[in-house]
């Protein structure tokens, strides 16, 4: 085995420990001795691959960051309307929450931290890019294939489906309910249902200013 071989084993085992321990102990809680131990190696190797505890949350969260945008990019390869594509999406996010809700909560909680360290925050936002703009894309690929207007720029609609999907989470994690996860789907839809819908000419009108005089 080379020394890049050898790297590169080493990262995805410790990756794959840093999972469960990450979720199991949670960001603050975990150690790197901790994810050494789990995974065979000593500390001395976490420090090899990983430059801090931070890059290799970070990397996980990457890894993941990637498998939802190909899973973004396939339901826009498969929604025959951007209605379509919002429920779908809705739906991806409720199953990733049941599923995977102690992951959701230890994002939380890494993000929060982040929040205080500008150059974290920074890594944290450019990771964080990549679901936004494979959701954007697969926006402006159903829209053109069905002929539809959207009525505001497509990474808008994007940032307000993401957040609405962010508020139902922390919602989730503070007063558990079936409802908060299908209100998601019931949210987005009346969201687009606005932005779709004719508007008056005084409706129109409101978007300006009244003249000075």
């Amino acid at each position: 085995m080379t020394r890049e071989e050898a790297r590169a084993e080493t990262r995805e085992r410790l990756l794959e420990a840093a999972r469960r321990v990450f979720v199991d102990r949670g960001y603050h809680g975990a150690t790197l001795d901790e994810v050494a131990e789990e995974a065979g190696y000593t500390k001395g190797a976490v420090y090899w691959a990983f430059a801090s505890k931070a890059d290799l949350f970070l990397a996980i969260f990457e890894e993941r960051t990637r498998q939802r945008a190909a899973e973004a990019a396939a339901i826009g390869n498969r929604a025959g309307s951007v209605a379509q594509l919002v429920e779908m999406t809705g739906e991806q996010w409720v199953r990733t929450l049941r599923r995977e809700r102690a992951w959701s909560l230890l994002l939380v909680e890494f993000e929060v931290h982040a929040a205080r360290d500008e150059a974290l925050r920074g890594r944290l936002r450019e990771v964080k890019r990549l679901f936004r703009a494979a959701l954007c894309h697969a926006l402006e690929q159903v829209a053109g294939r069905s002929g539809e207007d959207v009525p505001v720029p497509a990474h808008l609609l994007t940032l307000a489906v993401v957040a609405l999907g962010n508020g139902v989470l922390l919602e989730e994690f503070s007063n558990p309910s079936p409802e908060n996860l299908e209100a998601l789907r019931e949210a987005g839809a009346l969201l687009l249902r606005g932005l779709q819908a004719p508007r008056t000419a005084s409706e129109l009108g409101s978007d300006h200013p009244p003249a000075a005089g």
